[in-house]
């Protein structure tokens, strides 16, 4: 079984258009199976999308499976995203920090490059010179920003992301005491075989 096609910008915007609505009613929200979920919000999802013609091909191929996949992949990044925003904010940056820069930090994070680069703007003259300094990461964009932005204010995400951040934080934490028992061990062993020899 092949790859289906690329999901475009406009077809990830109807999707979360159609969960944010659907989630959001209150008569009918939290009352059905994911099955006749996903059955409606694909009914909407190609509502919405059928005045557009760039991939119709493509969204008209799209199932409830292929939305409920797509809607999970957007979701991982978006609290993947939000994590890291929120990394940035807890740090208190010096200085007079406005909310782009906030976002642009929380890029930089999420593209593994250093936070004040982008805030400096190299980035920005990077792109207008066409050129890149010989560090810098490949990966420049994040692609969740414009879905992180719709679904930053529902307050099932921001608990989810806020418990994302505290796990990643925990994992880091335990992979940090782990490596520190593995050195007092490799010490201890070392200093055994220096006694064992003497």
């Amino acid at each position: 079984m092949g790859r289906g096609t690329q999901w475009l910008h406009v077809e990830n915007n109807a999707l979360i258009d159609v969960w944010l609505v659907a989630t959001n009613v209150c008569i009918r929200g939290t009352d059905q199976s994911g099955n006749v979920f996903w059955e409606n919000a694909l009914t909407k999802w190609r509502h919405r999308l059928r005045d557009v013609a760039e991939g119709r091909s493509a969204h008209e191929g799209r199932g409830k499976e292929a939305l409920r996949k797509q809607w999970g992949k957007l979701l991982a990044g978006v609290m993947e995203f939000s994590s890291y925003y929120l990394t940035p904010k807890e740090l208190k940056p010096k200085g007079n920090v406005s909310e782009k820069d906030l976002i642009n930090m929380a890029v930089s994070l999420f593209c593994g490059e250093s936070t004040y680069t982008r805030m400096r703007g190299d980035y920005a003259e990077d792109l207008k010179l066409q050129t890149t300094k010989k560090r810098r990461a490949k990966q420049i964009l994040c692609p969740y920003v414009p879905y992180w932005r719709k679904l930053r204010d529902e307050p099932k995400l921001k608990a989810a992301a806020a418990a994302y951040a505290a796990s990643q934080k925990k994992g880091a934490a335990t992979k940090a005491a782990a490596a520190e028992r593995a050195a007092a061990m490799a010490t201890k062993k070392a200093r055994a075989n220096t006694l064992w020899q003497h």
